[in-house]
């Protein structure tokens, strides 16, 4: 993809969407650049704040700089304070703001962005670390991970491929190391695939499954 606007707003979550931009922002299409990653449970005002003065230093290598902020909250006096800096960055500066919820944002910040929304939460180039992502995050992570995976209709864009990537990053660590723990949650990954198989089955409740019974590693 390449980078034709100032600042992209990624809709969903983190984990799903943070490998994306990382290749977005890794020399993609020779546009290189230093790269500063910002995540917080709330964005406040003297992170917004940290953010404009950064971008308005030169950058020494003379290449872009891309900014990402995670956040899953973001508070009002933080949005008013990027407005201008969304509207008119430094030269070669580019913005990534991911968050879970559109609605919580002002319709004049939004208005700056390109909103990226409704891609699949998994594609096959990255699903081996979103998998390996998920395997490391705790249980309330795992959940709260498939909650904004999950669409309106129920269904879970990418969840083959994250099953299958889960099963083969349980298959790397079980190959040198083999525990009964391991082996348990391999023959709970391969039982989830097979009713991921059933068009009549309920990703959601799968997945959820497999977030509490499968260890943190």
């Amino acid at each position: 993809m390449r980078l034709d606007h100032h600042v992209y707003l990624f809709i969903g979550q983190r984990a799903a969407i943070a490998p994306r931009v990382r290749e977005m922002t890794e020399g993609h299409e020779n546009q290189a650049g230093e790269t500063y990653w910002l995540e917080r449970e709330t964005f406040g005002i003297a992170d917004s704040r940290q953010i404009i003065e950064m971008q308005e230093r030169k950058s020494w290598t003379g290449q872009r700089k891309f900014f990402v902020l995670a956040a899953k909250n973001m508070t009002l006096p933080a949005q008013q304070a990027l407005l201008k800096v969304f509207e008119e960055p430094t030269a070669g500066t580019h913005f990534f703001l991911i968050y879970p919820d559109e609605q919580d944002l002002l319709p004049t910040l939004k208005s700056r962005c390109q909103i990226i929304k409704n891609q699949p939460v998994v594609e096959s180039a990255e699903a081996g670390e979103v998998a390996r992502r998920f395997l490391s995050i705790s249980p309330n992570e795992r959940l709260n991970f498939i909650r904004g995976a999950v669409d309106a209709e129920g269904e879970f864009a990418g969840g083959a491929e994250l099953a299958e990537a889960l099963e083969l990053a349980l298959h790397e660590r079980l190959l040198p190391s083999p525990t009964s723990e391991l082996a348990a949650a391999l023959a709970a990954i391969r039982a989830a695939r097979g009713y991921l198989a059933d068009r009549s089955a309920l990703p959601k409740l799968i997945f959820e499954h497999l977030a509490l019974t499968l260890p943190v590693l």
